[in-house]
């Protein structure tokens, strides 16, 4: 029985060097090695969409996971004529709207003092460097996780 593989890359160096013969040993043993095998490495340009003959791109679903585990998955385009607004021309008004399809906490109410607004967003996520943590950080200084202020003479965290 004959069994056919297709390899497809994005890297044009990866299948020159396959071509060649010239890969490292650990990237030659990937590829089965009996004879009633044969194997096709295929090139393609990186995030074009579909490739002629496959139904799916792997490599762009590679790409739409890598970006959401990263967190830096760009906003989704408006579905409806209605959502669509004026375009994003300059760099500014860009900048913001992908910063804004980032953003897991909401701002900061606007009247807040800047270090309010710092003190609210550190409690938001936990790092806020109280003496539980700064005896870590600095133990020179902080030879123990009690509050001076704290009258009970317990470890004091973020959540109190």
């Amino acid at each position: 029985m004959n069994w056919d593989f297709t390899v497809l890359s994005d890297s044009r160096t990866a299948v020159a060097s396959y071509a060649r013969n010239s890969v490292c040993g650990t990237a030659a043993s990937l590829l089965p090695e009996r004879k009633e095998t044969t194997t096709h490495i295929r090139w393609f340009p990186a995030h074009v969409g579909g490739i002629a003959g496959f139904t799916v791109n792997r490599n762009e679903e590679a790409d739409a996971i890598a970006r959401e585990l990263a967190h830096h998955a760009v906003p989704p385009c408006p579905s409806s004529a209605a959502e669509i607004m004026e375009p994003l021309t300059n760099y500014g008004d860009i900048l913001h709207w992908h910063r804004a399809g980032r953003r897991a906490l909401p701002p900061p109410h606007p009247r807040l003092k800047r270090g309010k607004a710092i003190l609210l967003r550190q409690l938001q996520t936990g790092s806020v460097l109280t003496p539980a943590l700064a005896r870590h950080v600095c133990p020179g200084t902080y030879e123990s996780a009690v509050c001076a202020r704290y009258w009970a003479g317990e470890a004091i965290t973020s959540m109190e």
